[in-house]
């Protein structure tokens, strides 16, 4: 029989707290043998999780004890040992227990840990990991390639299924494609997403929008500090605009291609925003991005968007006429860029998912909800 435990840290009420609820309440609802453990803050609980058995572990009286990861672990590990083990798979949202990773290589049971990519942990408390759980039925998920490359910790397995986009940007998304305009110069607007304004990409922006004078561009600075400084750049382009928008919706909805020139350096510190780049395919932008930044292993170049050198400004802006002016060209891409955008439609990230978990045990079935995948246009 399948067993699966899901462990959520509770630090406070953010929705990331939860990472994949709705996969658990899918697979309770499939009839498979779905515990919760929740760990930290007393806080109820998404009322997607309702009804499946669920056990608390609360911090609020250890508070300012000296021995309170001992205490908090110590009943993590007297929870496991009693709990039934024919057949238990764990997911664990976070690496903030290593006692976890532990008990599962002590008990032989299959361990996938959640590796958010907006925390960070320190390095000693990898190495505890590591020292502690290195197992081959312990796998460490990611919500990216890029993020897997960056933040790896030596010893596990690893996989990598990107959290489900949100309902909100799917229906906007469905919307925006069921009432698109008809194609035409006048409407064709870049976004241009910008991580981090060096002085080095503000230039190429500038030559491109230089050689685009009869296309709108939209620069978007991820960080507020960079704004003044684009605008000081920028503002003189009369094709280019500076913001900053507080949504990302109604920037997609005004916009025709989703573009970043920026390479990575060092590790990635912008995990968090590569969701970026899979709304925009959502809205049937197609992608330019660089050969050396974040999120090119969603682009088939020529299919659903097009690698580029960031260096190679001409090379960039001939790409970008070239979707403007060809109206086959940019439909194929664009329609390409929908279909791979299901992949991160939440019944399909939880099928993702639930198969991952589940392995030889069991298939589930996702009698609802479950879109087929669709042929790609080339």
């Amino acid at each position: 029989m399948a067993r699966l435990l899901f462990i959520y840290p509770i630090h406070n009420a953010s929705s990331q707290s939860f990472r994949y609820a709705e996969t658990a309440r899918r697979l309770f609802n499939e009839k498979v043998d779905v515990r919760l453990l929740t760990i930290g803050e007393d806080i109820p609980i998404p009322s997607i999780l309702g009804g499946i058995p669920h056990v608390h572990i609360s911090a609020s009286m250890l508070k300012g004890s000296k021995s309170l990861s001992v205490q908090l672990q110590s009943r993590i590990w007297q929870y496991l040992l009693a709990i039934p083990k024919d057949g238990l798979s764990i997911f664990m949202n976070g690496l903030d227990f290593p006692l976890v990773f532990w008990a599962c290589k002590k008990l032989d049971l299959p361990l996938i840990a959640q590796v958010p990519e907006g925390k960070s942990y320190p390095i000693f408390h990898r190495q505890i990991i590591r020292w502690m759980g290195k197992s081959g039925k312990t796998t460490l998920l990611y919500g990216s390639q890029a993020h897997a490359n960056n933040h790896n910790i030596r010893g596990f397995k690893q996989h990598t299924i990107c959290m489900p986009l949100s309902n909100q940007c799917l229906q906007a998304a469905r919307q925006h494609r069921e009432m698109a305009q008809p194609k035409g110069d006048a409407w064709f607007s870049v976004i241009i997403a910008c991580r981090k304004a060096s002085r080095d990409t503000l230039k190429k922006i500038a030559l491109i929008a230089d050689r685009c004078e009869s296309l709108k561009f939209q620069c978007w600075f991820f960080r507020k500090e960079d704004l003044p400084r684009g605008k000081a750049v920028l503002d003189s382009k009369a094709n280019v605009s500076c913001l900053r928008p507080k949504e990302s919706i109604p920037l997609y909805r005004t916009a025709k291609l989703y573009m970043e020139v920026e390479e990575v350096k060092g590790k990635a510190t912008w995990g968090l925003q590569m969701h970026y780049i899979r709304e925009a395919m959502a809205f049937g932008l197609p992608a330019l991005l660089s050969e050396n930044g974040l999120g090119k292993e969603w682009i088939t170049p020529g299919v659903n968007g097009y690698l580029v050198e960031s260096s190679q400004v001409v090379e960039i802006a001939n790409k970008i006429q070239l979707l403007a002016h060809s109206d086959l060209l940019y439909d194929r891409l664009s329609n390409n860029a929908a279909k791979i955008a299901q992949k991160w439609h939440p019944p399909n990230v939880c099928k993702a998912l639930s198969d991952l978990l589940l392995t030889s045990k069991r298939k589930c079935n996702y009698r609802r909800g479950l879109r087929q995948s669709e042929h790609l246009t080339t």
